[in-house]
């Protein structure tokens, strides 16, 4: 294919040359876009074949070390192959309609003076439909199957029956405890794959790790669900705009109190400092429960922070 281009646009620059005078101007535009065309395959076409094949094979030879990271300024070369292929459909797109447009004002003209010039590039506007068009639509074809196969059922866009919404997670908000260099340092965003921990985890066997964790979770009170830790930055419901609050800290014999007994679903939407049931989504953004189940039932089953689709799970996560 590109060997075959590479001709054309050869033979076309030559049938130029030999009629650059007179009324023959006119096939002007059809051997410049040869010329384009040539230089868009060298740049947009083989340079990145090569690159992608070469990171393929080097990708089979060596293991990856952890989760690459994608500069985005300045763009590294990833990055640079990414946008170039991008840029490349874009200039296709726009070759394509501007060749059909000189092509029907000035076909007659051009086929008149220029006969070669002007069947080659009927013949290069051809060749490149036909390689372009089929593959675009079977890109096109491959995604929209990728977007309705993702998630299977779980995933529901329109709004959500509140039996549904009932089997999202709902957890209870804790600050972590000072000393926490590796939960300082998480960046902000979603609060998904932190620990999770309530009233069913105390008197079973732990690890270290578990023990000291445990410390902490046993200073509140206990709560009917589990408690999620969140930093205190983000520690606020972004459709209410109100802060979480956690549990009152227990000690001694307060600590034996009965799971639930300091909260009611009624009074937590009206008392102020009484903690309140977050709903936890699997983008793992968190909202109040008074706030985000009215939201999804009636709106649209997405996160209103990232738009991410509510995925409902049969069960709660591990």
């Amino acid at each position: 294919m590109t060997l075959t281009i590479l001709q054309i646009t050869a033979i076309g620059i030559l049938t130029h040359v030999a009629f650059m005078h007179g009324e023959n101007g006119l096939c002007h535009w059809l051997t410049t876009s040869s010329l384009v065309w040539g230089g868009k395959l060298a740049l947009f076409q083989l340079y990145p074949d090569i690159w992608f094949m070469r990171k393929r094979l080097k990708t089979r030879a060596e293991p990856v070390q952890g989760v690459p990271v994608v500069r985005v300024c300045p763009p590294d070369h990833a990055t640079f192959m990414n946008l170039l292929t991008f840029i490349d459909a874009l200039l296709v797109a726009i070759w394509i309609l501007l060749q059909v447009g000189v092509l029907v004002v000035h076909g007659k003209q051009c086929y008149a003076h220029a006969p070669l010039v002007s069947t080659l590039a009927v013949v290069l506007l051809a060749l490149a439909l036909l390689y372009y068009l089929p593959t675009t639509l079977l890109l096109i074809f491959r995604r929209s199957r990728e977007s309705r196969s993702d998630g299977g059922d779980n995933i529901e866009i329109g709004p959500l029956p509140q039996s549904k919404v009932d089997r999202i997670d709902l957890v209870y908000y804790i600050p972590p405890p000072a000393p926490a260099p590796a939960l300082a340092a998480r960046p902000s965003g979603p609060v998904a794959g932190l620990r999770r921990f309530g009233p069913t985890s105390r008197g079973l066997s732990a690890t270290s790790d578990d023990n000291n964790n445990g410390e902490w979770e046993k200073s509140f009170q206990r709560m009917p669900r589990a408690f999620l830790r969140i930093e205190k930055h983000e520690a606020q419901c972004a459709i209410c705009l109100d802060e979480y609050t956690a549990p009152p800290r227990v000690t001694g014999e307060e600590e034996g109190a009965i799971p639930g007994s300091a909260t009611s679903a009624s009074a937590a939407a009206d008392a102020q400092g009484v903690p309140e049931p977050l709903r936890w989504l699997d983008c793992g953004h968190v909202f109040h429960k008074r706030c985000i189940d009215p939201y999804i039932t009636t709106k649209a089953a997405k996160c209103p922070t990232c738009r991410a689709p509510v995925k409902v799970q049969s069960k709660g996560r591990k």
